[in-house]
């Protein structure tokens, strides 16, 4: 009989830790995420300040625009089905929105190398697809 309740005792304790253990890793996993969105965020108002020539303040408000879009995409990200692609449109108009909010922030030269800066950005979709257009292959061996 001890041994049967050592045994249920030594059943619940493991349940208890595996559950635990999950916890500990899915809250990791949340905080990894949004640290990565914050460096992303950090990253991109960084390039922006060398490329545009931002002043402080500036790069302050550059810095909590890209904070609250790519919380916004990973928000995005979240409420997707599995398997399912970023909506176009609403990738879009959040892009839209940013650029109509950049315009506010930015000197009139300031827009002009930010629109430039953008244009040499490359347009990649998410899941590692490339947008509409030629798809690159591999050269042929003869």
């Amino acid at each position: 009989m001890k041994k049967i309740l050592l045994l249920v005792a030594m059943t619940m304790a493991f349940t208890l830790a595996n559950a635990q253990d999950k916890e500990v890793e899915q809250s990791k996993q949340s905080f990894e995420q949004v640290s990565n969105m914050e460096q992303m965020a950090t990253h991109m108002a960084d390039r922006l300040k060398k490329g545009c020539d931002l002043t402080d303040e500036q790069y302050a408000q550059v810095l909590e625009l890209y904070k609250a879009q790519t919380a916004e995409m990973q928000k995005m990200f979240q409420n997707r089905q599995p398997g399912q692609h970023f909506n176009r449109e609403e990738m879009k108009k959040l892009r839209e929105d940013v650029d109509a909010k950049m315009a506010q922030i930015l000197t009139e030269k300031q827009l002009d190398k930010y629109k430039e800066m953008q244009k040499q950005m490359p347009r990649r979709g998410f899941g590692g697809h490339h947008g509409k257009g030629k798809h690159h292959t591999a050269p042929q061996g003869n």
